[in-house]
Order: C-alpha cells, then structure tokens, then sequence
C-alpha cells in the first residue's frame, strides 16, 4: 500500500507516522487496571484483662481465721542450751535407758517421759516440761536410728516444723556437735549385723 493512498504528503511523513505507531504500547497495555494500594495490616488485638477471683463469701461482722502460726523463733539456741539439749552427753539419762533398753533400740516418747519424770534435768535446756519433744537428729531417711546417741530435744512446735525434714536450717539449730555424734553413730551401727548400741561410745566424736 503505498503512502499517497493512506493520505501523507511524503514517504517522510509515512515513515515518521509508522515509527510512532511502533513506539506506542499496545492498546491492552495503555487501559491496564490502576495498582491498587497495598492492604493495611489489621490492629493487634488487645490483651484481655486478667479475670477477677470471685471473692470469698465472709459472714458479716466475723473475721476470717488467720494463718495457722509459725513458731516465735526458730533461731539456734545458745551454745549452753544446744549441748544441754543434746541426749548423747546427758549421763543420767544415758544410764537410765540401758538399764530399762539394754541393747534394744529407744523409741523417742520414753525419753521424753524420762525427762518430765526428772525435770531437774532440763535445767540450761530452756525448755520446760510443758513444751518439750524429743527429736531424731537424723531422720530414718537418711539412716538416723531409734536411739538416744541419735535424739535431741526442743520444743513441741521446733519439731513439727522441722518433721523428718535433714535441712541447713536443722543442722544449725542442732549444733555442730549433735549432728557429728548422730552421724558417727549412723556410721558405726551401718556394717553391723548384730548391734550392740552402748558399746558406741559419744566421747570419740566431741569436738
């Protein structure tokens, strides 16, 4: 087809004309969609708040019962009192429980009723015959014996609180003392089979 038919003047304005319709984008292209705009990231949704405990129904003008008491103090005794307390290096108590024991192991109330039978002996215990409690120094768990060279006494609100518990907190209060000659004792009664328990003898573990 030539340029005069299709209505140019030239064959250089053919030319230029055709070179423009080259350079155009195709028609698909010049209606494209608009982009559209990114879509906004929704809130982050807010913590709910924690609910509230209901509270506990009260009758009115009583009030609730307060926590079940600790003892005044559980601080260690003076050094006085703490070997004073100590069963193994009490002599009369010591002779008193052979002769009724013999070899036989020693349950803890028959020191304690010992002790009230002759409450002179608690003199520099701090302890009266009211209050006091005869503990194992070291617990069955851990291989304390039903002995005296193994018993030590408090008073009856120090030994429900340490129960058959072997802490830091006990060993303090017991004393350096009592707790070597109840270790001692554990270790000689471990290896033998027919236990003679006052040829043990408290005196090889004094500090």
């Amino acid at each position: 087809m030539s340029w005069a038919f299709q209505g140019f003047n030239s064959s250089t304005e053919f030319m230029a004309a055709a070179r423009r319709a080259q350079a155009r984008p195709p028609a698909a292209a010049r209606g494209s969609k608009k982009p559209t705009a990114p879509k906004k990231r929704a809130a982050p949704k807010k913590p709910a708040a924690p609910k509230k405990r209901a509270a506990m129904p009260q009758r009115i003008g009583v009030m609730p019962a307060p926590p079940a008491a600790m003892p005044a103090s559980l601080a260690p005794p003076g050094r006085v009192e703490m070997l004073a307390r100590v069963c193994a290096l009490n002599l009369p108590l010591m002779k008193a429980m052979e002769a009724k024991f013999h070899n036989r192991e020693i349950p803890a109330g028959e020191v304690t009723k010992w002790f009230k039978a002759n409450p002179a002996q608690l003199k520099g215990t701090g302890l009266g015959v009211d209050d006091i409690s005869t503990d194992h120094i070291l617990p069955r768990s851990v291989g304390g014996h039903h002995h005296v060279f193994n018993y030590y006494i408090m008073h009856k609100s120090h030994n429900s609180h340490f129960r058959d518990n072997w802490t830091p907190e006990k060993r303090a209060y017991i004393g350096e003392q009592g707790v070597k000659i109840a270790q001692g004792f554990a270790t000689w009664c471990r290896d033998k089979s027919d236990i003679r328990y006052f040829n043990f003898n408290p005196d090889n573990y004094l500090l």
